[in-house]
């Protein structure tokens, strides 16, 4: 049947690929990581240093270094070597064997930050790669986040960050899980600072957590003043979205036919949030989105000429486009930064800084606040899961300021699902299915479908929404209209290991609610978190085949507590059994004591579901 926390699964696959179950073996090692920053007539050179013990054939992986960068940087001095067990160099790079590429992903067509890569490699473990590089930035806002390791499942012997600042040059840093630290005023002209750290403890990928990432050791470090297109500060939140603001001012371009087409849009219309669903959903069918990040990419819009011209942009571009589209009929709007994505990541408040990995457009109306994400496919006024929920940077000249975007409700993420069980024989049955799906799960068959062909989608569809044990037929996908927030599933088939004969009965189990496996509280080391509710409703009927009637008491049962609720009921009518299922699982983090408690819960739901069933006898 349909996993209840598919939702859940799916969330956490792009972790997956980052972490290992394994650690008796030491496949790889960090060394010695060196990380040495200085600065030059405001040019900042960061030089890079790794020593990467191989141990077998399981750490090779390791052995093609990939160096990333924007179009704002340039990498130079490319190094490297491998020495044998002995220390001996038995081999060095040669730079005819380092290529260059654009860092393409699955969601775009064009991106602007590009990747240099190599392989070097040796054929007797153990051996040791040493490599180098230097990075050159002319304009930046940022001056580095350093993690002392180069991957959650490699431990680090010893990392070091050091950074050279002229005494006029202000900085701000934060640090996190790292005490070792010191700064050396000695110097008449810099001030040296210098972290130290390790990386032993390898954290691992738990189901329901936010990433590891954010408990590993990291210094976060920013200008106080900088100049990046404009001049800036990260005094406070009020300075950096002036800076903002200043960057995205004189964007509104858009040209004169594109202005007359947008009028032509409304014209006649009266309604101002009507206004600008027409308008949100001309953005939608008229652009494409292209993914440029604004972590380490470039920080300002493409002006709205660009997007009208092209037809597509980025996250910034977008909303600046959109925010062009409504000034040009008089509407206003601000643009808005927010850390989206998988996961709720919070803000700190207390570091002004750029947190932030999306841009999209917030809409104050009278009685309302629209959300606008001009990346996505979602329909007009839907606050989906990449960005429900959070806080996020509304820029205003003198006024930026931070608003919560709201989160997903129960009813908003409700899932129903209605399975028509008609005979039973072998072991098996013969079922109908009609499932609507709302939050995440609507979110990925809508862009599934936009993205993929049939054939794909199909293929997809059958592996992660239709039972394993089911012989699905006639499936078929439905979208009532462009504003529904739900999206629909049908199929039939053979259903297997539901019901089992014994002589003259029949006992048929009711589909479960199926859970991952959740780590026993005794090894659960970082928090679960639920980043919105969980709500699902299935309605099961069972025809009574001719010749039997039911043999067994059907008790309603139900369990309820701060985690949530099940609630299992039945209803008897005529020739078959109705029964109606329904779990609600609550947002929110757990750890410690209530993650006990809440694994508790799972395992009282399992076992209500594993001792509810219907027996059918023969008739005598």
């Amino acid at each position: 049947m349909f996993k209840i926390l598919r939702i859940l699964i799916l969330s956490f696959l792009l972790f997956v690929e980052f972490y290992t179950l394994s650690a008796q073996i030491i496949n790889a090692e960090l060394i010695d990581y060196k990380t040495n920053i200085s600065f030059e007539n405001k040019t900042i050179n960061t030089f890079k240093s790794y020593r990467i013990k191989i141990n077998n054939r399981d750490g090779e992986y390791l052995s093609k270094i990939s160096i990333p960068y924007s179009k704002l940087e340039k990498i130079s001095n490319i190094q490297a070597s491998i020495q044998d067990n002995s220390g001996k160099v038995i081999r060095k790079l040669n730079k005819n064997e380092i290529t260059e590429r654009s860092e393409f992903s699955e969601i775009s067509f064009y991106e602007d930050h590009f990747v240099k890569e190599f392989t070097i490699k040796h054929n007797t473990y153990p051996y040791t790669i040493n490599y180098s590089y230097n990075r050159e930035q002319k304009e930046y806002f940022h001056i580095c986040t350093w993690f002392p390791l180069i991957n959650l499942e490699v431990p680090t012997t010893k990392a070091t960050l050091n950074i050279e600042i002229p005494k006029s040059f202000g900085i701000l840093f934060q640090s996190t899980y790292i005490h070792d630290f010191e700064i050396d005023t000695s110097d008449s002209k810099v001030n040296n600072y210098l972290w130290q750290s390790s990386y032993e403890e390898e954290i691992k990928f738990e189901i329901g957590s936010i990433s590891a990432y954010n408990f590993c050791p990291k210094v976060e470090i920013v200008p106080k003043k900088f100049t990046y297109y404009a001049e800036g500060s990260f005094a406070n939140w009020k300075a950096f979205g002036n800076w903002v603001c200043s960057l995205n001012s004189g964007l509104f371009d858009i040209p004169q036919n594109k202005k007359n087409e947008i009028h032509f849009l409304v014209a006649g219309m009266s309604d101002e949030k009507q206004k600008i669903k027409k308008l949100y959903e001309y953005v939608q069918d008229q652009t494409r989105y292209i993914n440029i990040s604004i972590e380490t990419g470039d920080y300002k819009p493409y002006p709205a000429s660009y997007v009208a011209k092209n037809n597509y942009g980025d996250c910034k571009a977008l909303s600046n486009y959109f925010r062009a589209v409504l000034e040009t009929v008089g509407i206003k709007s601000h643009y808005v930064l927010v850390n989206a994505g998988v996961g709720l990541a919070q803000i700190d408040k207390s570091f002004p800084s750029a947190q932030f990995n999306h841009a999209i457009v917030c809409i104050p109306l009278k009685n309302d606040t629209i959300w606008a994400d001009c990346t996505s496919d979602n329909p007009f006024g839907y606050v989906g899961t990449f960005i429900q929920n959070r806080d996020a940077l509304v820029i205003k000249k003198e006024g930026s300021h931070f608003a919560h975007i709201p989160n997903l409700t129960k009813n908003q993420v409700l899932t129903t699902r209605t399975i028509k069980i008609n005979e039973y024989s072998n072991n098996e049955v013969l079922a109908d299915f009609s499932v609507n799906f709302r939050s995440l799960n609507f979110e990925y068959l809508l862009h599934y479908k936009t993205y993929y062909n049939e054939l794909q989608f199909s293929k997809i569809v059958r592996e992660q929404y239709i039972e394993p044990c089911f012989d699905a037929s006639n499936i078929s996908l439905h979208k009532k209209n462009r504003d529904s927030t739900f999206i629909g599933l049908t199929y039939s088939g053979k259903l297997k290991n539901i019901s089992k004969s014994y002589g003259n009965e029949i006992v048929i189990s009711l589909t479960p609610y199926i859970f991952p496996h959740f780590e026993i509280p005794e090894k659960k080391k970082l928090p679960y978190q639920a980043d919105y509710p969980i709500y699902e409703i299935d309605t099961l009927e069972y025809i009574i085949s001719q010749g039997y009637i039911i043999t067994n008491q059907l008790v309603n049962k139900k369990l309820s507590n701060d985690f949530g609720s099940i609630s299992i009921d039945f209803y008897a009518e005529n020739d078959k059994i109705i029964v109606v299922k329904s779990l609600f699982l609550n947002s929110g983090i757990y750890q410690g004591e209530k993650y006990k408690n809440f694994y508790q819960f799972i395992k009282n739901i399992e076992e209500i579901q594993s001792r509810t069933f219907i027996v059918l006898s023969k008739k005598i």
